[in-house]
């Protein structure tokens, strides 16, 4: 994808982090600040969801869920 893009964008580049980790999140804006010193776009591909019954669902699976996809 990272080639498709940088037809158009020659700067473009991508940065893999784990964004329910708050060092992850840090040392992106800081790579980010350092390299562009601005972000002009942020694709934030993060999600999950289990396939279970309501009923099934237990509090920590519930709150990673939310961590997950709301909180990153």
């Amino acid at each position: 994808m990272l080639e498709s893009i940088s037809e158009f964008s020659p700067k473009s580049s991508y940065v893999s982090a784990d964004l329910q980790n708050e060092e992850d999140i840090k040392a992106l804006f800081e790579k980010i600040e350092k390299e562009y010193k601005t972000l002009d776009v942020l694709v934030n591909n993060a999600g999950r969801t289990f396939n279970v019954d309501l009923n099934m669902l237990n509090e920590e699976s519930l709150l990673q869920d939310i961590k997950t996809n709301l909180i990153s």
